[in-house]
């Protein structure tokens, strides 16, 4: 990467032979190794070449996924970067050149525009069509934490059948009632 001392840090000297070639043939000399954070994130790039002789800043998807524990999803249009334990996207962008460029300002976290800790998350859970807490535990609004488990329109939703009432009748003889599974 072409990178100068301010994004790489810990940078020692390369001592391999090992070259980057580029796509007109020509092999370019590794003179170090760093590693750095992408700004505004914890994304950490390790095993850093640096290659003065470089005109861009290349990215090793296999070392970045690995050093990262996240996957990208390439498609004509651009890219998706996502995490591996929550399966969230990190990162998007678009194809430019055949190349796919990461931004790195959308790397910052945005801010929150409003914070609705006044209403009430039974309200929340109704007004967007009774979803599982699981799914409104991710909006991260302070007063879902105050929901209560139990929601009548959710559970009289959710049934298929009422149940069956005692019968007061029993049978008098072998095979007078037949049960069966229904």
């Amino acid at each position: 990467m072409n990178l100068n001392s301010n994004e790489v840090q810990g940078i020692h000297p390369y001592s391999g032979t090992d070259t980057v070639m580029v796509g007109n043939g020509n092999s370019l000399s590794i003179t170090g190794i760093g590693h750095t954070t992408l700004p505004t994130t914890t994304l950490q790039l390790h095993n850093v070449l640096v290659v003065l002789d470089i005109k861009g800043k290349l990215l090793s998807v296999s070392q970045f996924t690995r050093d990262n524990n996240c996957y990208f999803f390439f498609y004509p249009w651009g890219f998706l970067l996502k995490d591996m334990k929550t399966n969230q996207v990190i990162l998007k962008g678009p194809m430019a050149n055949g190349l796919y460029p990461i931004n790195l300002q959308q790397l910052s976290k945005p801010s929150l525009s409003f914070l609705a800790n006044k209403v009430p998350g039974s309200l929340w859970h109704a007004c967007l069509g009774h979803p599982h807490s699981h799914i409104l535990s991710r909006l991260c609004l302070p007063s879902l934490n105050k929901m209560t488990a139990f929601c009548e329109s959710c559970m009289l939703g959710k049934s298929s059948k009422l149940p069956f009432h005692s019968r007061q009748t029993y049978a008098n003889s072998f095979l007078h009632t037949l049960h069966t599974d229904v």
